[in-house]
């Protein structure tokens, strides 16, 4: 079967790239921090740090690569990919950075995803800023029907 690409397919990319970079400087401030200035402004600017660390790194965590293959939706991250059929689909919203999207399962679970390069310019060249959104919804909507119909 032919194996679509709905997302842009760097999102393993941005966990290692997290997982190389940012962890090990979060982890060599921490060291500083505690060795040397392990005071009142120290703990400040150490909870001032880390609190919106671990949200970055959650938040980069929560974003997949996405592919359509048949009947089913490929999720795929650094550590896992899940295979989910196309019924289990509940709904596509936005997500809070702009022009990254959220496919929510039926199951509660969810799976973050930017568009394609090329998608992603169309919907900015567009007068119609809900138009992706739109179309991305009637996409998995027609995608649900049809397997639905051929059971």
């Amino acid at each position: 079967m032919k194996k679509e690409k709905i997302s842009s397919g760097f999102a393993v990319l941005a966990h290692a790239m997290v997982l190389l970079f940012f962890i090990p400087l979060c982890l060599f401030l921490l060291y500083i921090i505690i060795t040397k200035n392990l005071s009142l402004e120290g703990i400040g600017f150490l909870s001032a740090f880390f609190i919106p660390s671990i949200l970055i790194v959650r938040y980069a965590f929560s974003y997949a690569d996405l592919y359509l293959e048949g009947n089913t939706l490929i999720v795929k991250k650094l550590f896992g990919v899940k295979v989910k059929p196309i019924a289990e689909y509940k709904t596509v919203e936005e997500a809070i950075m702009p022009l990254k999207y959220c496919l929510k399962f039926q199951d509660g679970s969810k799976a973050y995803f930017a568009l394609t390069s090329s998608s992603k310019f169309r919907h900015i060249l567009s007068l119609d800023p809900d138009k992706a959104l739109l179309e991305l919804r009637l996409k998995f909507q027609e995608l649900k029907q049809e397997y639905s119909i051929r059971k």
